[in-house]
């Protein structure tokens, strides 16, 4: 089945089951791998350079992945929409349990939190147990605009996850203090929640 991939370069379409690989920012995507069509529990693409094309490419292979446990991403140049379209795809990932999406930009330098408000909302249907979203820019808002942040921490409690890391984020003694009281009702809580939640 081809796969639509719309990017900045226009769209991009993926109508072969046999591409093994793609480059699209310099680093070669492992496109069976990301399918699920050759089976991997861990993916890691930390700091390979990643920019939005390559986001986008990732987020519609993932889609309905059930091998996949572990996904980083970290330190790659993504943002709010790319964010979006991976918290998506996590939500058809039943057997996902860890991501990382630290120093990805995920909220365009604090200028929009749709993928934090996306990942509030699809969270509890998911078995993720370990999140670190740290340097995201997520305390760069307005009271008004930080209802993504409420809304993370709001759904802990209805969560797996077990450890959640926010550190560098930027967040006021509020919202700190928003995910304490959440964490205290949620599994964050099983260990310690100094070790678990890190701020």
């Amino acid at each position: 089945m081809p796969t639509l991939i719309l990017c900045d370069r226009g769209p991009l379409v993926i109508t072969s089951q046999f591409v093994l690989a793609c480059s699209v920012d310099g680093h070669p995507l492992p496109i069976d791998e990301l399918r699920g069509t050759k089976p991997t529990e861990i993916i890691d693409l930390s700091g390979k350079g990643i920019k939005l094309a390559s986001g986008m490419i990732i987020a519609s292979c993932i889609a309905g992945n059930k091998h996949l446990k572990v996904l980083s991403l970290s330190l790659n140049s993504l943002n709010a929409e790319v964010g979006v379209k991976l918290v998506e795809a996590f939500a058809q990932m039943p057997n996902l349990r860890e991501i990382n999406l630290a120093y990805t930009n995920l909220t365009d330098g604090g200028r929009d939190m749709s993928a934090v408000t996306k990942l509030a909302e699809v969270l509890p249907s998911t078995k993720v147990e370990v999140i670190n979203l740290a340097r995201n820019n997520m305390g760069s808002f307005s009271h008004d605009e930080m209802s993504g942040v409420m809304k993370l921490a709001e759904v802990l409690p209805s969560s797996e996850v077990a450890v959640l890391r926010l550190r560098s984020n930027g967040l006021d003694a509020a919202a700190k203090e928003m995910f304490r009281r959440a964490a205290s009702t949620s599994p964050l809580n099983s260990r310690g929640t100094e070790k678990r939640l890190i701020l």
